[in-house]
């Protein structure tokens, strides 16, 4: 699975994921307030990657009425699956008792997930990922068991406390503890990147899949490594630089079906800049993209890597 990344799992970039045979592929992290105000651009978040590929969003509050509307809102526009994120590190959104803080308030995190139930209906499964929990509270085992109870109908952890945020080793333990602990489908997170780490998550916890983040990022390729290995298959070769032109070019066009170009070519600058990781001349191509405004513009920087 492709995580919600907030700004990066957007339409254009979870299609490359899917494209490269990643299985399921969640929208970025959406606001419930913001869904309940109906704030324009917090819905327009709620959008398939494609007609014929489900669509997976994860939704971030701490209020169950808000909860249970917002839930309501993003089924009715298409959501084939609800998941409600307990994980997220970020001060701004703990301070307001969402995200991991909800790991130190489990009767209110039962709570969301009964409302989120109750606003998606019966025929879309309600999901939650959160962490191991907070520094010297390792409360996963209990929180995940409170979830299940509550009716969700999968739990995917990242084997990390909320103070590392993404540093530090993954506690694959902790996951496989989780995993033992309740009958749902439980998601192993955290530190995937390739056909070794992909079967060292599967067989320290007995997680049911994987989700990864920050190793798809300018790497949609590494879901062909994964997939791959979940065939027992060797991974395919890596992407050559013209391979990596193209997909920036492919990505970059899938952006301007969604946004206006100098949107587009805000947004897109980040992923280019993974994208060249390692290609010649990445360094003057970096310093190019940082005045781009214009599809023109930002075809020139490419064609000057290509160069």
């Amino acid at each position: 699975m492709l995580a919600p990344l907030a700004s990066i799992s957007t339409p254009a970039f979870r299609i490359l994921c899917e494209e490269q045979g990643c299985g399921l592929t969640w929208t970025e992290m959406i606001s419930v307030p913001g869904l309940v105000r109906g704030n324009s651009k917090i819905c327009g978040l709620v959008r398939p990657s494609s007609a014929d590929r489900p669509l997976a969003a994860q939704v971030v509050g701490s209020r169950p009425d808000e909860m249970e509307r917002a839930a309501a809102w993003v089924v009715d526009h298409g959501a084939d699956i609800l998941d409600l994120n307990m994980g997220c590190p970020v001060k701004k959104i703990n301070k307001t008792g969402a995200g991991v803080a909800l790991m130190r308030t489990p009767d209110l995190a039962a709570d969301l997930v009964h409302a989120a139930r109750r606003g998606a209906g019966d025929k879309v499964p309600v999901t939650v990922k959160m962490r191991i929990g907070h520094k010297n509270e390792r409360n996963a085992v209990d929180v995940a068991r409170r979830m299940e109870d509550a009716g969700v109908a999968a739990l995917t952890i990242h084997g990390r406390f909320r103070e590392q945020v993404f540093r530090g080793a993954v506690d694959h333990d902790a996951i496989a503890a989780v995993v033992e602990a309740v009958d749902v489908p439980v998601v192993g997170n955290g530190d995937v990147k390739d056909g070794p780490s992909y079967h060292h998550m599967r067989q320290e916890t007995g997680c049911a899949a994987v989700m990864v983040g920050r190793a798809a990022l300018g790497n949609p390729w590494v879901f062909a490594d994964l997939a791959a290995a979940a065939r027992g298959e060797p991974a395919p070769p890596p992407p050559s630089a013209t391979d990596r032109t193209a997909v920036m070019r492919r990505h970059f066009n899938l952006y301007l079906d969604d946004y206006p170009e100098p949107i587009a070519a805000h947004q897109i600058r980040k992923h280019l800049i993974w994208y060249s990781k390692g290609l010649a001349g990445a360094a003057d191509f970096r310093r190019n993209l940082q005045t781009v405004s214009t599809a023109q513009e930002v075809h020139a920087a490419i064609d000057s890597l290509e160069a």
